[in-house]
């Protein structure tokens, strides 16, 4: 009789203790998540309305830069970036800026403003250049455009990657590829990521949305071991009607160049865009993960329905997402949020 109740213990001891047996929890696979929002204090922290792709009468917008500036005021942007388009031939290859000599200056006005322009070339991919007077006048190649924004301490994100693939404008080039993105995402870590969301878009899809969502799918899918890639939005703000469509919401401990450079480049932000006049977009009040239960919950207003992505795939939806034991988490999981008029997304987390 011992040694029968000694054999059961063992054989209870081995069962058990298997990885996978069902019985505890499964230790054998570690999971470790990355937020860029982890060090967000959603009580505390200021959420801050942002444009950074933005034309005017300096390039080819139809309104004053001193009329758009006021425009964005009006509507409670804090940050702000006029990126007139830099062709050396057809517009003025300088930067719109300063603001003072349209006779604003955004400390009054309570804003921060970022110098930029947009890097265009016939033929060749646009870019958002932000944090320098660099124009792409000198050379034909886009990789020289990078690595000289590069060196001047400049920042840059893709524009619009669905004109180059379908668009009745012949100036822009024919798709570049998956493999073409990831190449230029790989080599300059100041390319911070791509405009997903563009409201001034004159495509007759849903503001190329589906292909720009793919795009970024794809990419963090293949990248994200290597580098974060940021998805942005903008108003692509040509006239009046194309303001509010898209924008970020930079978040920040204090309202300064220095912390809203660093929402920018360590991704701080949501993105938001409106395709039908409706009410405000969705805002997401916190993002919180609790690695004990693995689990991630949003918070937000103004929604009507939550969606979490993962590798172009929709995996969830509501307020909370077990990624825990989640075996359609490939890499890392987004969050998109709507309400019928707009949307809202997040940046990628990281879960492996």
């Amino acid at each position: 009789m011992k040694k029968r109740a000694t054999l059961l213990t063992l054989v209870f001891i081995l069962v058990f203790s298997l990885p996978g047996s069902g019985c505890g929890k499964d230790t054998s696979e570690v999971i470790s998540v990355e937020s860029p929002y982890e060090d967000v204090n959603w009580d505390t922290w200021m959420q801050l309305k942002c444009n950074m792709h933005t034309h005017t009468t300096e390039s080819d917008g139809i309104d004053d830069p001193d009329d758009v500036i006021a425009a964005y005021n009006d509507l409670g942007y804090t940050v702000l970036a006029l990126t007139d388009h830099d062709l050396g031939v057809v517009y003025n290859p300088d930067t719109t800026w300063p603001w003072s000599r349209w006779g604003k200056d955004p400390q009054t006005l309570g804003m921060i403003g970022i110098e930029g322009n947009e890097l265009t070339k016939f033929h060749k991919h646009h870019f958002v250049s932000l944090y320098s007077d660099y124009a792409s006048t000198g050379s034909t190649d886009e990789g020289d455009w990078l690595n000289d924004i590069q060196e001047l301490d400049g920042l840059a994100y893709i524009c619009h990657p669905y004109w180059h693939v379908d668009c009745d404008i012949p100036l822009y080039p024919l798709d570049k590829g998956l493999a073409w993105y990831e190449e230029i995402l790989s080599t300059y870590p100041s390319l911070l990521g791509i405009e997903v969301y563009n409201g001034g878009s004159r495509s007759e899809s849903r503001y190329d949305t589906d292909y720009n969502l793919e795009l970024w799918d794809d990419i963090l899918v293949d990248l994200l071991d290597e580098r974060q890639v940021w998805g942005f939005a903008s108003d692509d703000l040509h006239e009046p009607n194309d303001i509010n469509k898209g924008y970020c919401v930079l978040l920040v401990d204090q309202v300064s160049d220095e912390k809203v450079r660093e929402a920018i480049v360590e991704g701080r932000f949501y993105f938001s865009h409106r395709y039908i006049d409706g009410p405000p977009c969705p805002q997401i009040s916190s993002i919180n993960i609790n690695e004990e239960s693995g689990t991630i919950t949003i918070e937000a207003t103004d929604y009507d329905g939550i969606k979490w992505i993962s590798g172009g795939v929709e995996v969830g939806e509501g307020e909370i997402f077990q990624y825990g034991g989640n075996q359609d988490v490939n890499g890392y999981v987004r969050m998109m949020l709507s309400n019928g008029t707009s949307s809202t997304g997040t940046q990628a987390i990281k879960i492996k």
